[in-house]
């Protein structure tokens, strides 16, 4: 049997050392003149900051991170309202703690998902 071969990465598809392990609260202040900015040239910008930033809240929500939430609660009153309802939803993950102590209604776990289209 021949050894299975790795393919070399071509130059123009390894990731951006600027995006490489970037903080949450970092991407989450993005404003959309930054967010262009950061993602100019790279299929992320297609989503738009709105819908970037609603999933970098989610991750966020989910991080049980508690020291994201003042980055969360700054975003609850985003002009965009998919962010306020990810930030919100964020808010309460954080603040719920860990899993185990989180109250039996697990929708407020859901996280948001609606999109503006």
């Amino acid at each position: 049997m021949e050894p299975l071969r790795r393919a070399t990465p071509h130059a123009g598809l390894r990731p951006r050392e600027d995006l490489a392990a970037p903080r949450l609260a970092e991407l989450a202040a993005l404003d959309d003149a930054g967010f262009r900015a950061l993602f100019s040239g790279s299929p992320v910008k297609r989503i738009g900051r709105h819908r970037f930033v609603r999933n970098v809240l989610i991750a966020i929500g989910n991080s049980a991170d508690r020291s994201l939430l003042p980055v969360a609660a700054r975003l609850t009153g985003d002009e965009d309202p998919v962010v306020a309802e990810a930030a919100s939803w964020a808010c309460r993950q954080l603040d719920a703690g860990p899993p185990s102590e989180a109250p039996a209604n697990t929708s407020s776990r859901t996280p948001p998902l609606r999109s503006r289209s």
